[in-house]
């Protein structure tokens, strides 16, 4: 088989005894055996990843009879030469096709094959209608990427862009950009989590989770800016129309999207270009089918997804997983309160503009869980309950996230500083009607609020067991039977302001006993109670 190797990288390579040493931007032409070829394959398949090799291998009449010949299906290592588009469609396409728009594909599967392993330009991938109960999900294979890939379900459905409607409206006097003022008869809270999008105005095209409603009063996830909405700007309620059925992942009901390697290490940009830290971006699909985990080896952003794990158990979350948002400035977990700028880069690649789709979420139908070392960002998260668990776990959330049953924060076996959430916007409303609304169990573990509303009955807005910590920063707001509950040497520190209790029981509950402190008695600096446990409230 003859086998070409070109050397990008600034410095010679050794390729092992059959290839011997290649010098910089040379290349080399062999013909060798399949025993040699294998002896080298795996050292050529670790620098492509890395982007120092290109190879290829072309079939020949090598070999004696009765000798199994190696016939590879595309070169071994393959960059793109410019941006790539492919089309799928279960219905019209066939997986021989090329995946144009007038030749599609019918599988995902197929499309993930047809991407190089350099993913040096755009990629996105447009999805249409699929058959039975879904698209088998594909599982990405390692790649070096310079750029994204968007997968996008844009085709099909009611309204033939991969979206069924559910609503259709003009906003009444009133709207704002905080909320869109309907007719009365919308009912409470029936399209919760679904999308809002305008179709007319400042905001024409921007798509929003809906955080929550009244019988007239919708409000999104995160605001309408460019001037908000006026009245008379028609409107409508939408769901996404494609199903990836997650069921097919068995045996292992594991999704691994191993995106790679990114070639840029920072989301603030790359020599001095606007840049987003690359993935793999799934847009406006539904994600069901039995209890599931999603394992992200690199960055994976979900837009106006629903995530609907049919079984009791929920989904499960590994990896940077970024729903409603793919750039962020300004964002620091030490300076929670620093301005915020959000962008959405994949809605201005495929023609709008960089706010149209941030706050365009996450909406489960069932509890999510999220494991050890994950990264991630929430905007726009509707989701009964919420565990975190796990050792270099941080969540941030941010714009219209809602959780009916609360949040528990707990690192597991791993009694180490690891497991952090932080709720760092007024949007964020956490809820539990038969306990408490955030549970951080475990020693080392620690939740950040900021302009936050907890409502628990027949609990505590915030239970801190053994060690755990909680920041109160402004503007957090506490209806409970107890605001806050610490127990053996938890901590909870009051900053800037003291939160706003409403409580029938007690605003603070501190030790074994437990001593009630009301809020009015920690409202200077330096305040504090402590027990004998080693539990203990400040203000600071």
């Amino acid at each position: 088989m003859l086998v070409r190797v070109l050397n990008t990288s600034s410095s010679a390579l050794t390729l092992g005894s059959s290839l011997g040493t290649l010098d910089p931007g040379a290349s080399l032409v062999r013909d060798l055996t399949v025993a040699q070829l294998e002896q080298v394959e795996t050292t050529l398949n670790k620098l492509k990843l890395k982007g120092f090799v290109e190879w290829q291998v072309t079939p020949d009449t090598h070999g004696e009879e009765g000798q199994t010949e190696f016939h590879p299906a595309q070169a071994l290592a393959t960059k793109t030469q410019g941006p790539l588009t492919l089309w799928v469609n279960a219905h019209t396409g066939a997986d021989r096709n090329a995946g144009t728009r007038s030749q599609p594909l019918a599988s995902l599967v197929e499309a993930e094959k047809r991407i190089p392993d350099i993913v040096a330009h755009p990629v996105t991938i447009h999805v249409g209608p699929h058959r039975g109960n879904g698209y088998q999900p594909p599982e990405f294979r390692q790649r070096v990427y310079h750029y994204s890939i968007d997968v996008v379900a844009d085709s099909g459905g009611t309204l033939g862009n991969g979206c069924n409607l559910l609503l259709s409206g003009v906003a009444q006097s009133g709207s704002s950009h905080v909320a869109v003022i309907s007719e009365a008869g919308l009912g409470v809270d029936t399209y919760r989590g679904k999308t809002i999008e305008m179709l007319e105005g400042p905001s024409a095209n921007w798509r929003r989770t809906i955080q929550y409603h009244t019988d007239e009063n919708i409000v999104p996830a995160l605001l309408w800016e460019g001037g908000g909405i006026a009245q008379g700007q028609a409107f409508r309620v939408i769901e996404p129309a494609v199903r990836l059925d997650m069921a097919q992942l068995v045996p292992q009901k594991t999704w691994r999207i191993t995106a790679g390697e990114s070639v840029y290490s920072a989301i603030y940009g790359f020599e001095g270009r606007y840049l987003e830290y690359p993935g793999v971006n799934l847009v406006n699909f539904v994600i069901a089918g039995g209890s599931f985990n999603i394992n992200a080896g690199h960055h994976v952003r979900l837009f106006g997804c629903e995530l609907n794990a049919d079984a009791p158990s929920g989904a499960l979350f590994q990896g940077p997983i970024t729903a409603g948002v793919d750039q962020i400035f300004g964002a620091t977990t030490d300076n929670p309160t620093q301005p915020y700028v959000e962008y959405s880069n994949i809605s201005r690649r495929l023609g709008g503009g960089r706010q149209d789709w941030v706050g365009w979420g996450l909406n489960a139908q069932r509890k999510v869980f999220i494991d050890h070392s994950s990264y991630m960002y929430f905007y726009g998260l509707v989701a009964p309950q919420l565990h975190i668990y796990g050792a270099g776990t941080n969540v941030h959330f941010r714009g219209g996230n809602i959780f009916e049953k609360g949040v528990t924060v707990r690192n597991g076996a791993i009694f180490e500083a690891n497991a952090k959430v932080y709720l760092p916007d007024l949007t964020c409303h956490i809820t539990h009607l038969t306990g408490d609304a955030i549970t951080v169990r475990d020693f080392g573990s620690q939740v950040r609020l900021t302009a936050t509303s907890l409502r628990a009955e027949n609990g505590s807005g915030v239970y801190l067991g053994e060690g755990a910590q909680a920041l109160f920063h402004v503007e957090v707001g506490v209806t409970a039977d107890v605001g806050i509950e610490l127990k053996h040497g938890a901590k909870a520190h009051l900053r800037e302001v003291t939160p706003n209790f409403t409580t029938t029981t007690a605003d603070i509950h501190i030790g074994p006993v437990p001593t009630a402190v009301p809020a009015s008695s920690l409202t200077t600096v330096g305040d504090y109670v402590l027990e004998a446990d080693g539990s203990a409230v400040y203000r600071v």
